[in-house]
């Protein structure tokens, strides 16, 4: 019953969608992937979170045709682009960056999110935009469901131990403005989606600069502000 982060849930609705269409998808996490998984010459691959890829793996990749879904700022060493001013990350901070120029492309999410990877890649990168996330048919019915319903509660805050989430700064901005709110997110995100379109507004202080906020967007989906 765990809230799976927003890059989970996008390979995931990726992964079925694609098989639903007809195609052949081998899932395997990145850590797990050898050479020899790359030596059907027709394959392509689509990665995803790459931090525990081999080397080596990386290096024969580049002879193959594989996209890269841009998650989190992976050609950044530290991965927060908000710790440099207008989000130009410094050359000794770039990792990862033939990986990137060798794909055929590097699929990001959002306008801010394209303008922000493309000011810090090479021209030769495909960068591509999406144009949003990605959400199955049974989610997209769940907020349908609930985007009219009663709201009881002023504001939402959503439980997370993750410090990019910065649930803490989301409690004190309540308390110190004596908000009515509720902490929400112990629950499958079925229950979650359902507590949050009971709220008014989101609270929301994230300590990176989000690619694709999917809990935004999903707030907004249960007119929730």
């Amino acid at each position: 019953g765990r809230l799976y982060g927003g890059a989970e849930l996008y390979d995931d609705v990726c992964i079925k969608e694609l098989r639903k269409r007809g195609h052949v998808v081998r899932s395997i996490l990145s850590r797990s992937v050898t050479t020899e998984h790359l030596e059907k010459r027709d394959n392509f691959y689509i990665v995803s979170n790459f931090v525990q890829l081999d080397p080596a793996v990386k290096k024969a990749l580049h002879g193959k045709k594989y996209i890269i879904i841009e998650h989190d700022h992976k050609y950044c060493l530290i991965r927060n682009v908000s710790d440099f001013e207008n989000f130009k990350v410094p050359k000794k901070f770039l990792i990862n960056v033939v990986f990137y120029e060798n794909a055929v492309a590097v699929c990001t999410q959002t306008k801010m999110h394209t303008e922000v990877v493309s000011s810090n890649l090479p021209k030769t990168c495909n960068i591509v935009n999406m144009g949003g996330s990605l959400w199955s048919e049974e989610n997209l019915a769940l907020l349908e469901t609930n985007c009219n319903n009663d709201k009881t509660t002023d504001y939402a805050v959503m439980k997370s131990d993750n410090p990019i989430k910065n649930m803490e700064r989301s409690i004190k901005h309540c308390e110190e403005n004596n908000l009515d709110y509720k902490v929400i997110g112990e629950c499958d995100f079925n229950e979650f989606i359902e507590e949050m379109s009971q709220c008014r507004n989101f609270i929301f202080f994230p300590t990176v600069l989000e690619t694709c906020c999917r809990v935004i967007v999903e707030a907004r989906m249960v007119n929730c502000g």
